[in-house]
Parts: C-alpha cells; sequence; structure tokens
C-alpha cells in the first residue's frame, strides 16, 4: 500500500489515518503527502473532513465539549487549566475529559493494529 511515497511519508499517512485502511484507500497517489492531508481534512468537500466529528459523536456523550478541548489545545493551550480555561469548564472535568480523549485514541490504534494483524 502507498507504493509511490517514501517509508517515512508512509509513516506519517499511517499516523494522520490511524492506520485505517478506509482512509488509505482515499489517498490518491498522484497528490503529495500535503496535498492528500490538505484535500482529504482540510477541505470541507474533502471525503474524510467530518469524519473526526461523526467519531465524537458516536463514541461520546458530550461531543461539543471534546470538540471544544482539541479546539483549545490546537490553538496553543497546553496546561490543563489553560484548556479548562478556555473551553469553560473545572479543571477536574477537563481532565477527565483528556483522559476519555486519550483512551480513546489508543483504542482506535490498537483495534486498527489488531484488525489488520489479522488480515495478514
Amino acid at each position: 500500500m502507498l507504493p509511490n511515497y517514501t517509508n517515512e511519508e508512509k509513516i506519517v499517512f499511517y499516523s494522520v489515518t490511524g492506520g485505517i485502511p478506509e482512509y488509505l484507500s482515499r489517498v490518491d497517489s498522484s497528490l503529495s503527502l500535503q496535498e492528500n492531508v490538505q484535500k482529504l481534512f482540510f477541505v470541507p468537500s474533502g471525503r474524510l473532513f467530518e469524519e473526526p466529528t461523526n467519531l465524537l459523536r458516536q463514541e461520546l456523550r458530550i461531543p461539543e465539549t471534546y470538540n471544544s478541548i482539541i479546539a483549545a489545545i490546537a490553538d496553543g493551550s497546553s496546561k490543563l487549566n489553560e484548556i479548562a480555561t478556555k473551553v469553560g469548564i473545572k479543571t477536574s472535568q477537563c481532565s477527565k475529559m483528556l483522559s476519555t480523549l486519550v483512551s480513546l485514541v489508543c483504542y482506535k490504534l490498537i483495534k486498527t493494529y489488531l484488525s489488520n494483524a489479522w488480515e495478514s
């Protein structure tokens, strides 16, 4: 898979997509790594543009707050207090929600890895 890319680029593709075959199948080999990521994830008409929001909706009870936490981190907040203040929640609630996000990401990565291992 991804024959036209360097090993480093393949690592980035797998990191960005979580190694999910459906997402990897959307890569256009005529485009660069940067062009693919931009086209798939950051253009409103991109095939994976709404995927992060859809995943949060499926997995979490309050996706809007989790989205706000992710946005605060993307905007440069790195301390728990900064993130909580920016989102408008208590630091204890923010801490629990960050733990849930980390667990969710780890779970998805492990699940993807195991399902790929079984297919091999």
